[in-house]
């Protein structure tokens, strides 16, 4: 697909001093109740608690009618083809059509399923499709005012687990549960077998925190809010072949952190005027910017935000390319194998080209182990062909082996696709989280395993064996949540980062004197990365923050980089390396935060 065609597409024209987004303080607009935004017409209906109100020409208005049940995450509502807004929830998916001339409220057939966490409500024509949400497959269809059971809803992720929506595409119905997208073939009235993926989201809208999905009616395109305090916004193209649905994430982002809890973004306007909205009532406001202003990241350029220097490293044409990394159920952590970058996740490993972004496959010859990373994964490697990991769930530990061309006499047809994982001697301490290993240039490793203890051991690669060689000064902080790092250099010290402070350590030296970094990081997506070439440590604060850390490590002296990142960064692990490409050397950050995006900084020299 052509990025003109894309542009188009999402009404995105990309130009250079396009309108940025707009604040508007909205009268009466003040309460702090989940809400739902509905434009009909002209007007906004909104529902919250009980309450119906309606916002009309900047202004709103109380409706003096009163819902059967409160609207909370559990209530599914839609907008019909003649405008009248319906509303289902409760224990027997009872329901009400309001309408929007009269403010009259019909009452609807029960649906008799009960109405859970993220349930949706999609209109198709005349036929009316309910989602119960819950985590729950239920599906019903709405003909003649009778309800039918319809095959339950197949997805990776049940609607209401992670995120929810429901929405009409040209050839049938989008559902999802979490990032991955599950089509329903109108014609068949069947959901595809064994869970298959028509399309994955760059981001997992986060329900119930920001995390909101909206509809284009003009062009049938989804534009969605990530959530959780972040500034991310996407969309996804869905007036193409159902098998070849693109997202893409756009700017300029959101001038706030979106945390409300609510469904209140929405698309108004007449064509060539049409208008992305975000109604916030707990704070008065509405944010608006036109979609013509909204560019695709990587159509024209790969910055991640205007007038920022940071570059959306895995921004295609055709989209982002790249894993989620998710925010509750599965850590990660990356490290650099030049040409080629390391990932830990879940419980497989892939490695991709960082210039290309071709990828291995996921569940192909990877997997250590068969649970999840938690909090006490750590990876390491000796920036060649070797890697060591722990997954922080036991005391088992693995080495992995890579190679561009063969393994085992193994041809390979992509050299990205080869790995042999073998577990090799158990941990010497359990591993209750915030687990750090660094490979050194004598050929060991060091590793921190356990706060309480605080011991450092080293790990004789050739001999297979642990042997404790000392323990962390008791001015160094290691907690299960400050941040941590150790660092390896050419030299055969190890840079001991630890939440506000740092020290090195050496088997010759033992240990520095401790400074102060001026900052402190946390280990929820908090990472540091050392430039060999400057001396400088750059530490992502994490913690949901958009704060940088530069540490000069010659003049002892740091400094902190407020808002210094496109976006907010979380999920335990360690995803920051200083590599070069291109050409240049960058700094690599591999953001979390229920995300796919892979940023990269051109660093001076």
């Amino acid at each position: 697909m052509t990025r003109v065609v894309v542009a188009l597409l999402l009404g995105a024209a990309g130009a250079a001093g396009q309108a940025p987004w707009a604040s508007q303080k909205i009268p009466g607009l003040s309460w702090t109740d989940y809400t739902v935004a509905h434009p009909v017409g002209p007007d906004v209906v909104l529902l919250h608690g009980r309450t119906i109100s309606v916002l009309r020409a900047g202004k709103v208005e109380r409706i003096d009618r009163e819902l059967p049940f409160p609207v909370d995450v559990t209530t599914a509502t839609a907008v019909d083809r003649q405008g009248g807004v319906l509303v289902i929830g409760g224990q027997t998916g009872s329901g009400v059509r309001i309408d929007p001339k009269s403010w009259e409220l019909e009452t609807l057939p029960d649906a008799d399923v009960v109405c859970g966490r993220g349930a949706r409500l999609c209109i198709r024509g005349e036929d009316v499709f309910l989602a119960a949400g819950g985590g729950k497959s239920t599906f019903r269809i709405m003909r003649e005012r009778r309800w039918f059971t319809l095959p339950g809803i197949v997805a990776v992720n049940p609607l209401g687990k992670w995120s929810s929506g429901l929405f009409s595409v040209p050839s049938g119905l989008l559902a999802f549960g979490d990032h991955h997208l599950a089509f329903f073939d109108a014609k068949t009235a069947l959901w595809p077998p064994s869970r298959k993926i028509t399309a994955i989201w760059g981001i997992r809208p986060v329900l119930g925190q920001g995390g909101m999905v909206c509809q284009d009616a003009r062009t049938g395109n989804l534009y969605a809010t990530l959530g959780r305090g972040a500034r991310t916004v996407c969309a996804l193209l869905t007036d193409q072949h159902p098998q070849h649905f693109f997202s893409y994430n756009l700017k300029p982002r959101l001038p706030i952190g979106l945390r409300f809890s609510g469904e209140t973004l929405y698309i108004t306007g007449e064509s060539g005027a049409r208008r992305l909205c975000l109604l916030l009532p707990d704070a008065g406001n509405l944010w608006s910017i036109p979609l013509s202003a909204l560019t695709p990241i990587g159509i024209h350029d790969k910055h991640a935000e205007v007038g920022s220097p940071w570059l959306l490293w895995n921004a295609l044409n055709m989209g982002t390319l790249g894993d989620l990394v998710r925010q509750h159920d599965s850590d990660c952590s990356i490290v650099s194998v030049p040409p080629y970058a390391l990932e830990l996740r879940k419980n497989v490993l892939r490695r991709f080209n960082v210039r290309t972004l071709v990828h291995s496959p996921t569940m192909v010859g990877a997997r250590y182990g068969d649970r999840f990373a938690r909090r006490g994964l750590a990876l390491a490697t000796d920036g060649k062909s070797t890697a060591w990991l722990c997954n922080g769930h036991d005391r088992r530990f693995w080495r992995v082996r890579m190679n561009a061309e063969t393994i085992d006499g193994i041809p390979s047809v992509r050299p990205v696709d080869q790995f042999v994982v073998e577990p090799v001697s158990d941990l010497p301490e359990a591993t209750p989280g915030n687990t750090a290993l660094a490979y050194l240039s004598d050929g060991t490793l060091l590793a921190l395993f356990d706060p309480k203890s605080r011991r450092l051991w080293r790990y004789r690669v050739d001999a297979d064996t642990w042997t404790e060689v000392t323990r962390l000064p008791d001015t160094l902080p290691y907690t299960l949540d400050d941040g941590f790092d150790l660092l390896p250099t050419k030299g055969g010290e190890v840079i001991v980062v630890a939440r506000d402070r740092v020290a090195t350590w050496s088997a010759a030296s033992g240990w520095s004197e401790i400074h102060d970094l001026g900052f402190r990081y946390t280990a929820d997506g908090g990472m540091a990365a050392h430039d060999p070439i400057t001396g400088h440590l750059h530490v992502i604060i994490g913690g949901g923050s958009r704060d940088r850390g530069i540490f000069d490590l010659s003049k002892h002296a740091g400094r902190l980089l407020v808002d210094d990142l496109p976006d907010t960064v979380s999920v335990h692990g360690r995803r920051t390396f200083v590599a070069a490409q291109h050409g240049k050397r960058h700094l690599f950050v591999y953001r979390g935060a229920d995300s796919n995006e892979f940023w990269a900084l051109p660093l001076s020299r």
